[in-house]
């Protein structure tokens, strides 16, 4: 009996969506090297000092253990969004981003003040 196409047997890569994981089907994250919107975590480091103390003015809920925890890592950042603000956490994802996306649109010279 040969192998049907669909039997797990039959060893091969079905096409996905432009976009999708293999593993899990789900959106794979882009960041800006990708030409996507979105920070990284090693963007994120660079920039920790002056985002955490932005993020706390404008999201009040991630407490002092938190940025500890994050530290700069961009991921453990959208975990403790989920955590802190469930729904929101794209409304924070999204502000972030936008933080990023402004901050490198500003003149060198402004940004050595």
């Amino acid at each position: 009996m040969r192998n049907s196409p669909l039997s797990p047997a039959y060893n091969y890569a079905l096409p996905r969506p432009m976009g999708e994981s293999i593993i899990s089907a789900a959106p794979l994250k882009r960041n800006a090297r990708n030409g996507d919107k979105h920070m990284n975590t090693d963007q994120l480091k660079g920039k920790w000092m002056q985002f955490k103390g932005e993020l706390r003015t404008k999201w009040g809920l991630f407490t002092d253990d938190d940025l500890r925890q994050i530290e700069g890592d961009y991921e453990k950042f959208l975990g403790k969004a989920q955590e802190r603000y469930g729904d929101k956490k794209e409304e924070v994802r999204k502000w972030a981003d936008q933080w990023y996306q402004e901050l490198k649109k500003e003149p060198a010279d402004s940004k050595s003040r």
